[in-house]
């Protein structure tokens, strides 16, 4: 079996590239006129305008991701040489950051930013407050992602924290979000014993938190190893009586926190709810 090839160094060469607006403008030599010519930049598809041997436009139908990137012109014989031409610098902008207040500091508060530059890849987009708290990204489309913050590393209702986002090694520092000044508190819990084997339900008594049907969550923690946990059933809210109706399922003896959390609020207080 002969498993050698071949290489040919590519011919088309790229000698300028700039973004005006949504539109690409490449200029070089020998680039592919062929009917399969596929323009992009960082991944984003450019829809292919003119194209001659030493001219292609396109026009973009989304912004590309923020960066720094080298436009790629190619068709079934590879990929023009962009050669040392100055890359095109993509912006990160961030126009918006919700919810801006009453932001929970222990924690599970969604936050929405709105902006451009953004990836469809939620790894690639990293998100950290100038505490250094945490927030993990859920989802994330060109010009909104949401992430889920981890508990603040500093507790202080009077302090704007700004909100870091990074994507290909640009970062935007512009938007900021205060802490509530008390968090909601599960108070709680009847019955306070189970048996391990047992299926049990179980009532949570709260204190001002937001019980919606479908976004209030809680779980089984272990108190001696936080991530030792797993979810229980949530059966029904009730935001008039504040209360949480959940099934526990049974586990292995020993002392649990009931841990709450609820779309609106994040991690409620649970410091007394032992079970």
């Amino acid at each position: 079996m002969n498993c050698g090839y071949t290489y040919n160094a590519p011919k088309a060469k790229i000698t300028s590239q700039k973004l005006t607006g949504n539109v690409i403008e490449v200029e070089g030599t020998d680039l592919p006129v062929t009917a399969d010519v596929e323009v992009s930049i960082s991944g984003t598809a450019c829809s292919v305008n003119i194209k001659t041997a030493t001219k292609v436009t396109c026009t973009l139908a989304s912004t590309p991701t923020a960066g720094d990137w080298h436009v790629e012109v190619r068709d079934s014989e590879g990929r023009a040489n962009p050669g040392s031409v100055a890359k095109i610098s993509i912006p990160l902008i961030v126009n918006s950051v919700s919810p801006k207040s009453n932001i929970n500091y222990y924690g599970g508060t969604v936050l929405t930013i709105k902006g451009t530059g953004f990836p469809l890849q939620t790894w690639k987009a990293k998100v950290k407050l100038d505490d250094g708290t945490g927030c993990k990204v859920l989802t994330s489309t060109s010009t909104e992602i949401t992430c889920k913050l981890w508990k603040f590393k500093t507790v202080d209702s009077v302090k704007s924290f700004k909100v870091g986002l990074t994507v290909h090694k640009k970062t935007s520092e512009t938007a900021t979000i205060k802490q509530i000044a008390a968090v909601p508190k599960s108070v709680g819990v009847v019955p306070n014993t189970a048996s391990p084997v047992l299926h049990t339900n179980l009532v949570i008594t709260v204190a001002g938190g937001t019980l919606v049907k479908d976004k209030v969550f809680v779980e089984l923690v272990a108190a001696d190893d936080e991530d030792n946990r797993k979810p229980l059933y949530v059966i029904k809210s009730d935001a008039f009586k504040q209360e949480i109706k959940v099934k526990f399922g049974g586990a292995i003896s020993g002392l649990y926190k009931l841990v709450v959390s609820t779309e609106a609020d994040g991690r409620l207080d649970d410091g007394s709810l032992n079970f």
